[in-house]
């Protein structure tokens, strides 16, 4: 094709036909011009295609994640419930039980100090758009604001708060140390079980704000599912 041409371009000028080269040389550059167009737009088109693509498997990859988020959320609010439930048990009954029912005592502060499980959201998606910079192109406005304000902003305080739940349990469990390990309460006066009494209500109080916490964080997975819907 290149051939082609140049031997028209000879002809034209061996022939002094000027006017025609002109023209001639006019109509070649417009044609490069449209290839250079077409190829920029067929480009264009490809890198579209890789784009959406590109969105297509983030949302399905983070509507996995936060499903199974929104599991794990559910057991964890549920434990942290049931430990609720244990103190409004204990909080009226704790010192008449002592002297009167032992054993049911024994048995609710067992339950009480079941090991403490908190939640650790899955974040491989997001940090993977976020560490591309794909994240910022999606199209979705709506949907991206949602999902940067769960992760960056509503799971950044469930995680700090759950580290701060993690060092008062901690710290309780240590000071109950016998109670926990034996399952029974050891000899206490009435001094000892009122100082029990302000302990669990302490740690219960924090498991009531980590539940809100809980929640606010699954209604904002539920929010991101029905716009991805």
């Amino acid at each position: 094709m290149i051939s082609f041409f140049r031997k028209i371009r000879q002809k034209l000028l061996e022939g002094n036909k000027t006017a025609n080269y002109l023209k001639y040389a006019a109509g070649e550059i417009f044609l490069v011009v449209i290839g250079i167009l077409i190829a920029l737009q067929v480009n264009n088109w490809n890198e579209d295609r890789k784009a959406l693509r590109s969105e297509e498997q983030f949302l399905k990859n983070i509507k996995s994640e936060l499903i199974r988020d929104k599991e794990y959320l559910r057991k964890i609010k549920d434990l942290a419930h049931h430990k609720i439930q244990l103190f409004e048990q204990l909080k009226t009954k704790l010192p008449d039980i002592y002297y009167t029912d032992k054993p049911l005592l024994d048995s609710l502060m067992r339950e009480y100090f079941i090991n403490l499980e908190t939640f650790f959201p899955l974040t491989g998606t997001f940090d993977a758009g976020v560490s591309g910079n794909e994240i910022s192109s999606y199209r979705n406005e709506v949907l991206k604001t949602q999902v940067f304000n769960l992760y960056n902003a509503s799971y950044g305080r469930l995680n700090r708060y759950r580290d701060i739940m993690i060092d008062r349990w901690d710290y309780f469990v240590r000071s109950y140390s016998y109670e926990r390990f034996s399952g029974q309460l050891g000899q206490m006066d009435e001094k000892d079980l009122e100082k029990l009494q302000g302990d669990l209500a302490y740690i219960t109080k924090m498991f009531e704000l980590y539940l809100q916490r809980l929640t606010e964080a699954d209604l904002e997975i539920q929010r991101i599912l029905d716009e991805e819907n």
